[in-house]
């Protein structure tokens, strides 16, 4: 089985959203933000924040091709259906990112989401970083989103359930009984 190499996700700081004179404006909180996908295909991503208090809860905002015939794949591929994660309503050229749970691990990402390009739907985890000029940046990975294999079994009948993987022979010899 072959996994596709994680792609980078960059976002920057909009320092005009900070000025007082833009108060009130809805500025992108993050501008000049790219995802790179792994096979050379390029977003542009503008995000806005979500506050409580003085807490980013999440962004979201546009992630659209730097390619013109990447563009025309998205308007295409636009209205047809997509498994997307649950709970979540993603339209084409769309990114949502929400703060982490990190439970108590400080390696996990400070956010993680999703977003839907012409590539399908991607999967996010984002880390708050500073840049070499000293502005909050965002910074990542992305990879593809596979989503989890639903079960249709029927509870009287176990039809559709899916067969279980049969244990390798270390995995027989240390199970608990």
């Amino acid at each position: 089985m072959t996994t596709e190499p994680k792609s980078k996700f960059t976002a920057y700081q909009n320092e005009d959203a900070l000025k007082k004179e833009n108060a009130g404006k809805k500025l992108p909180a993050l501008t000049n933000g790219v995802l790179a996908r792994a096979d050379g295909t390029e977003y542009r991503v503008s995000l806005w924040a979500t506050m409580t208090g003085d807490v980013v809860t999440s962004y979201s905002g546009n992630a659209q091709p730097t390619n013109p015939d990447t563009a025309a794949k998205m308007q295409r591929d636009a209205l047809l259906p997509v498994e997307l994660p649950p709970k979540l309503d993603l339209d084409m050229g769309k990114i949502v990112l929400f703060k982490n749970d990190k439970g108590g691990n400080k390696d996990r990402p400070d956010f993680y989401g999703y977003s839907r390009t012409a590539d399908g739907v991607n999967r996010h985890s984002v880390w708050v970083a500073q840049s070499a000029s000293g502005s909050i940046m965002l910074r990542g990975s992305t990879e593809v989103y596979v989503p989890k294999a639903a079960v249709t079994a029927d509870p009287d009948t176990g039809e559709g359930r899916p067969a279980a993987a049969k244990p390798t022979t270390k995995q027989a010899h240390t199970a608990k009984r």
